[in-house]
């Protein structure tokens, strides 16, 4: 290797540590991006409830989809209407609609952020 490409590599090296540099200090000064689930707390335990039901509400729907979808008679596919009436007439239907409305509720305060 010539005196001139050891120059011109040492030149080049030092002005890739500098541009390493620049680019370190750049980061250094600018505060990161702020994630949302860092800076916000956890969610209370109502919002966590109304989760929890709105998630096994969901597996009932998938798991109704499900049974709709291998069961050939359609007869036996029941509506939202019937699913409540039916619940109206069990003696613990009337709560687990009061908890399933409440749970509902809950989570759409969450949403419009009046509570957290």
């Amino acid at each position: 290797m010539s005196n001139s490409q050891k120059k011109s590599l040492k030149a080049a090296s030092k002005i890739a540590k500098k541009a390493a540099k620049a680019h370190q200090k750049s980061a250094q000064d600018t505060p990161p991006a702020a994630s949302p689930s860092k800076h916000q707390p956890p969610p209370g335990r109502a919002v966590r409830f109304a989760e929890t039901v709105r998630g096994i509400l969901f597996l009932v729907f998938a798991v109704s989809l499900a049974i709709a979808l291998l069961t050939p008679d359609l007869g036996q596919i029941l509506g939202l209407g019937e699913i409540i009436n039916r619940l109206i007439g069990h003696w613990g239907g009337k709560i687990v609609l009061a908890i399933i409305a409440a749970a509902f509720f809950i989570y759409g305060l969450k949403y419009l952020h009046a509570i957290k």
